[in-house]
């Protein structure tokens, strides 16, 4: 209705990185269909790490976004989700909330480890079965979160001993979260509050990456501002 609900102050990105899964086969002639068909594992493979849903991983940022996001929520189930994610410690309890949240997608992507089948390539020909097929994941992983063990874990989920997911590079040293007690947040606090005095300000991780990555790990207090 025109009204702004929200303004989200990020404070902390996740960090991005690129996972290759590649599947080795026997090649051949279409016309003798193979059941070693690397096409066909690699398809397997993606279809069972696009199901996985990783574990939740809750941090200061995300307890008080969901804390101050469940002010304004209007659905009373969400809100309830939203406020004991804030505060529970409880696993069966956040368990419980997250899955419910995470059925908005952007709720499930701050919550955890996000992985996004972005490629895929494998075969020459429409009468050739390829020997080898790859395809490319987008993987977004928490601050505290851990690439490596999300790789192997992905190899374990995809279930395919002729399927190999790997990390493309090497794991980054995650930079630091900018505080939400400094000044600059608090100005950004009220500016947001005089322009829009019934909105929420709200500290927000960004599940997309930013040059404010590379200010915070020089130890500069960085911020983005999503009205």
């Amino acid at each position: 209705g025109g009204r702004i609900a929200s303004i989200n102050v990020q404070v902390t990105e996740k960090v991005s990185y690129t996972v290759v899964a590649t599947a080795r086969g026997d090649g051949g002639h279409g016309s003798v269909p193979l059941p070693g068909n690397p096409i066909a594992a690699l398809a397997r493979a993606l279809a069972r790490v696009h199901d996985w849903r990783p574990p939740v991983r809750l941090n200061a940022t995300t307890r008080e976004y969901f804390a101050r996001l469940a002010t304004i929520e209007a659905d009373p189930a969400m809100r309830e989700a939203m406020r004991a994610l804030s505060t529970a410690r409880d696993e069966g309890v956040v368990a419980a909330a997250a899955d419910l949240l995470s059925r908005e997608p952007l709720h499930s992507a701050i919550l955890r480890t996000g992985v996004s089948l972005t490629m895929i390539d494998g075969g020459i020909r429409s009468n050739v079965i390829p020997s080898e097929a790859t395809a490319t994941l987008n993987v977004r992983v928490l601050p505290d979160g851990d690439i490596l063990a999300d790789v192997a874990e992905m190899n374990r989920v995809g279930g395919e001993p002729t399927v190999t997911f790997a990390l493309r590079g090497t794991p980054a040293v995650p930079p630091p979260v900018s505080p939400m007690t400094t000044a600059l947040f608090r100005s950004m606090e009220s500016a947001g509050r005089t322009m829009a005095p019934d909105a929420q300000v709200i500290p927000f991780l960004s599940t997309g990456a930013t040059d404010g990555a590379s200010l915070r790990a020089l130890g500069i207090p960085t911020y983005g501002i999503l009205p």
